[in-house]
């Protein structure tokens, strides 16, 4: 279950790296052209430092991108022995399903153009967005992170209803049982009919 957001996180950081170092390449390149200009400046200095930095972040973003494949290379042949292959697919795109549905968008306030927050639904949906479906041949699991906020834990459990509505209604092939909880997390779980 943690996998998958492990997965993410290293797939964003990746990507940031990525994009860093094409910056600082961008940035190279257009100092590069100022010097060739007929100004007199002695940029070698910082070119080469800039140069070493975007080194390092490339190397940096190659290898979280080897560590992100080699852990969804472990889940795939995990699932192709034990399970099905689709069922990744489908708690993926259950999962940011889910997410986006439990999500809760309410702005209070508008000062200056700058919109204020309910700093209760901020916590609710930063719990909300560590929600993970786990579909296996026999099994769901939904994994519910509790926010630690009793107000944002009480908007959580005022929709329990409704989430066992919508989990039943998206995988209509399982029996849901009831949420139970298990020190800060609620765990959904289902069995095939």
């Amino acid at each position: 279950m943690k996998s998958f957001d492990s997965l993410w996180k290293i797939l964003n950081f990746t990507i940031l790296f990525e994009l860093l170092s094409l910056m600082i390449k961008l940035l190279i390149f257009f100092i590069t052209k100022l010097k060739s200009t007929t100004l007199e400046l002695d940029l070698t200095t910082d070119i080469n430092f800039l140069s070493n930095g975007g080194h390092i972040l490339r190397n940096i973003a190659i290898g979280l991108f080897i560590v992100f494949g080699l852990m969804i290379s472990k889940e795939v042949i995990y699932r192709v022995r034990h399970d099905n292959l689709l069922n990744f697919l489908k708690s993926m795109s259950g999962t940011f399903k889910i997410r986006r549905f439990l999500t809760y968008r309410e702005i209070l306030k508008k000062d200056d153009e700058h919109p204020q927050v309910n700093q209760t639904v901020e916590k609710y949906n930063r719990a909300v967005n560590r929600t993970v479906i786990d579909i296996w041949n026999d099994q769901l699991i939904l994994y519910l992170k509790l926010p630690k906020e009793y107000q944002a834990q009480k908007m959580l459990k005022g929709m329990e209803a409704e989430i066992k509505e919508e989990i039943a209604s998206a995988y209509p092939d399982y029996l849901i049982s009831t949420f139970e909880r298990e020190k800060n997390s609620l765990w959904l779980k289902g069995t095939r009919k």
